[in-house]
């Protein structure tokens, strides 16, 4: 019996030893099971049916087991996240099956909160009660991310869009393209076009530059494509740019490096081209402007010797016989005059009211000759209807001003009819505005059976380089027009309606024809300074002056000009040429404001003169003036107090 204690004795530390070492292999087991869990990027708990925490493989910092085990899992997250969460689990609960929810979570005890997207999923241990195990992964660092990845494409968005640049995408092996919105704004097209469609679309004298930089993007992977014209969906042309570079992917099958797309953007530059043509075409016209305001100044002083000496052969005949062709040549010379004022006018780029206007003419005769004019560029299908009042006792000034308005409007008249492509007519008429009113207005109106505009155009047509011509336009006919009629007090309006024809109606300022004035009464033998470079001119003043009861001094420069003055002190006025070239008139006339300032002075001068200018003389006489207009001056002057400001 002793013998069969000792045995069963040592039976059982044999079975306590295999125990112990059972017990430390699940130990160890259990110690891998727990460094693997510390490894993964999650923490994975474990709840019982009341979703209390039983396990948990990470503690957030600052926790303890003590604190978190036994815990409601929904005591570490927001109230707004329990009720998403408790219905998740117990769906998992209820049937077996596994899903995923997103929430928010505290990390640590004073309140640091994560992002979790959480996998919940069933366990059956062997006696078949059910907990839950879930898998918590942070996921705030992709969140950050992917708000960061927004608020980067939000802002490229944005930028494209400040910028008005299209994106697309081009499968170069498929020709197919994929745009963003501003794309389809751009071209006008609901869907992409393909690469054939869009070549389709090129301007045919722009193609050879596509055509080559779609050559040498295959070569250097770099697309560039300088301006080039395309039409859009509703036929109108616009001007482009495009820039792309080419990205190389790798083929599915052969895993090689090929080039499968182009991506980049588009740029409408139709207005920066619009603004730069316009700028070389101001450059343009401010040259030809130069040469013609030098055109107009040596016009002017022939002209100045012209029409005071027809002038006089005209009163010296005294009510006998006219030689032959001087008042044929009268009319020419002051018609010369009028169309010198105009290039003066053009060449300062401006028009205002104290320029407008230096010619006057009969009103009638005016429209007349405007008609005259135009109708050399209407054809036979364009018929004219003339409705013009004789209003021969009517003057206006500046005719020639009006006379190129009227051609103006009649030749936009021409165009609209055109644009119909069938025959039309154009009504002109001409009446008296409200008899016995003063002033005395003359109303023209010039309708046509033209295309006609929308009001939303007819309202914007007098606005500079506003036209509907497209690059066959200015933009400065009617401006121009609008501002000779107001610089001379009167308006012009316009009427349209599309489809059916247009109308412009002029209000013109006009004055009963008056009677030749007489000529001055004769000076008292006062001493008169010429000062102008033109020989023939300083001659033909001269001989009107010597005439008109002065006496007179001559000089053709500044320097010649201040010795008479040094050596005459019984100079009374100084008619002084406004350029002469070589000097400064104006020096000169400063010069003797500061030393004589009992000497009245007159500039002789084709155009108006600025502030500074006015304070040095006493009046201004416009070039080319009659015999009777430089007498009337000189007398004028003379006879009234000097004062700066004339």
């Amino acid at each position: 019996m002793g013998n069969d204690s000792s045995a069963e004795l040592e039976a059982a530390r044999v079975r306590i030893r295999e125990l112990e070492g059972d017990l430390a292999r699940e130990r160890t087991k259990g110690d891998a099971y727990a460094k693997m869990l510390a490894s993964v990027p999650a923490s994975v708990i474990q709840t019982d049916s009341e979703l209390k925490i039983i396990f948990i493989s990470k503690f957030g910092e600052g926790y303890v087991p003590a604190e978190v085990i036994g815990r409601y899992v929904f005591d570490f997250a927001p109230p707004e996240v329990e009720q998403m969460g408790r219905a998740v689990m117990l769906r998992v609960f209820q049937t077996g099956t596994s899903e995923v929810m997103e929430g928010v979570g505290e990390m640590s005890p004073d309140g640091k909160t994560s992002r979790f997207r959480t996998y919940v999923s069933a366990l059956d241990d062997s006696e078949g009660h059910r907990t839950l195990v879930m898998m918590a992964f942070d996921i705030m660092g992709e969140v950050s991310r992917e708000a960061a990845l927004e608020q980067s494409e939000e802002q490229l968005r944005l930028a494209a869009e400040a910028t008005g640049l299209g994106l697309w995408s081009w499968d170069i092996s498929t020709g197919e393209f994929r745009w963003n919105s501003r794309m389809h704004e751009i071209f006008g097209d609901a869907s992409p076009l393909n690469e054939r469609a869009f070549l389709a679309r090129v301007h045919p004298e722009d193609m050879p530059i596509v055509q080559e930089a779609l050559v040498r993007m295959r070569q250097t992977n770099v697309l560039e494509i300088p301006p080039h014209r395309v039409s859009r969906e509703d036929q109108v042309l616009r001007w482009m740019i495009a820039s792309g570079r080419v990205i190389a992917t790798r083929d599915g099958q052969s895993d090689q490096l090929v080039k499968r797309h182009c991506v980049g953007g588009t740029l409408d530059v139709t207005e920066q081209r619009e603004m730069q043509s316009r700028l070389m075409h101001a450059e343009k016209m401010e040259a030809v402007g130069r040469l013609a305001a030098g055109i107009a100044h040596n016009f002017n002083n022939m002209l100045s010797v012209m029409l005071p000496t027809l002038e006089k052969i005209r009163r010296d005949a005294k009510g006998g016989p006219m030689p032959v062709g001087i008042e044929e040549a009268h009319v020419a010379g002051w018609r010369a005059a009028e169309m010198v004022q105009q290039l003066m006018t053009f060449a300062r780029g401006n028009v205002d009211s104290n320029v407008v206007g230096a010619g006057e003419g009969i009103i009638d005769d005016v429209v007349r000759t405007a008609l005259l004019l135009a109708r050399t560029t209407f054809g036979e299908d364009i018929t004219v209807e003339e409705r013009i009042d004789p209003l021969g006792h009517h003057l206006v000034r500046g005719a020639t001003e009006i006379e190129q308005a009227i051609v103006n409007v009649l030749v936009n008249a021409r165009d609209a009819i055109r644009a119909t492509e069938r025959p039309g007519t154009i009504s002109v008429d001409l009446r008296e505005g409200r008899p016995g009113e003063t002033p005395t207005h003359a109303l023209l109106t010039i309708a046509d059976t033209g295309s006609g505009m929308p009001s939303r155009v007819a309202r914007r047509v007098f606005e500079p380089f506003f036209t509907t011509k497209g690059s066959k336009g200015t933009g400065l006919g009617l401006a121009m027009v609008d501002t000779v009629v107001r610089g001379l007090g009167g308006t012009v309006s316009c009427q349209s309606r599309e489809g059916a024809g247009s109308a412009f109606t002029f209000r013109i300022p006009v004055e009963k024809a008056r009677t030749p004035s007489p000529m001055p009464r004769k000076g008292d033998g006062e001493l008169v300074l010429v000062v102008d470079d033109e020989a023939v001119f300083l001659k033909t003043v001269n001989a009107i002056l010597q005439e008109g009861g002065y006496r007179t001094a001559v000089a053709s420069s500044t320097e010649t000009a201040s010795k008479l003055l040094e050596e005459r002190s019984e100079v009374a006025l100084v008619l002084l040429d406004r350029t002469m070239p070589g000097c400064s008139p104006m020096d000169l006339a400063r010069s003797i404001r500061r030393e004589r300032p009992d000497i009245r002075i007159v500039l002789f001068s084709g155009r108006e003169l600025v502030d500074e200018d006015r304070d040095a003389v006493d009046d201004v006489l416009q070039k080319p003036a009659t015999m009777s207009q430089i007498l009337d001056m000189v007398r004028k002057t003379l006879g009234r107090e000097r004062s700066a400001a004339f």
